[in-house]
């Protein structure tokens, strides 16, 4: 479950939090609850950010940084130049537009759909979702990311949180992920779980 960096609870609202304790009361009951990804959809950011043991490579070229996901076969596009788009359409990614600050990355993303969970346990999250990631080399060989949320539809005040990546070992490389599992799609009612392979 998704902590703020100093291991307390997100503030969530009321309404949040018992979406939360349900899926939780749901899954120690043995219902777990499925995310976007068990249906072959992106995690979405910031939930893809958060310890998938799936690699991730980092690209700057003039005027932009790319995510690219091992998991899913995702990418993320960050604009170095302009700003938000007026008026962007609800999306897995969002919108991000970022700048240097010394030797930080900030990323500024908005324009993200409600669609996804901030974690794999199913804490949710509005359309007001504006999420802000610093990304810092704390060591030649670890990347640093201090993650600002803010949504006044599912939080009271804004949070932040942190995550650690770790260099690959030399000659790792993203491959390929198919996903092909069409099980856990909603049910007729719209609720989705985890559902084990059928047996013969």
């Amino acid at each position: 479950m998704l902590r703020t960096s100093d291991g307390s609870m997100p503030p969530l609202l009321p309404a949040a939090a018992a979406v939360l304790e349900a899926r939780i009361k749901d899954a120690d009951a043995g219902d777990i609850f499925a995310n976007t990804l068990t249906e072959c959809l992106p995690g979405g950011i910031p939930e893809m950010l958060f310890g998938a043991p799936y690699p991730i490579q980092i690209l700057e070229t003039p005027g932009q940084v790319s995510m690219l996901f091992e998991e899913q076969n995702h990418f993320r596009l960050i604009f170095l130049k302009g700003g938000h788009a007026s008026d962007p359409d609800p999306s897995y990614m969002g919108d991000a537009v970022g700048h240097w600050e010394g030797d930080t990355l900030v990323v500024d993303t908005i324009g993200l759909n409600d669609k996804t969970t901030l974690d794999m346990v199913g804490t949710p999250h509005t359309e007001a979702l504006h999420v802000v990631e610093r990304y810092r080399r704390v060591a030649q060989d670890r990347l640093e990311v201090t993650v600002r949320i803010e949504d006044p539809g599912t939080f009271s005040k804004p949070w932040e949180t942190k995550v650690t990546y770790q260099a690959a070992p030399a000659g790792t490389r993203v491959g390929e992920y198919i996903c092909d599992n069409n099980r856990n799609l909603p049910d007729a009612a719209g609720h989705t779980s985890f559902q084990g392979a059928q047996g013969n």
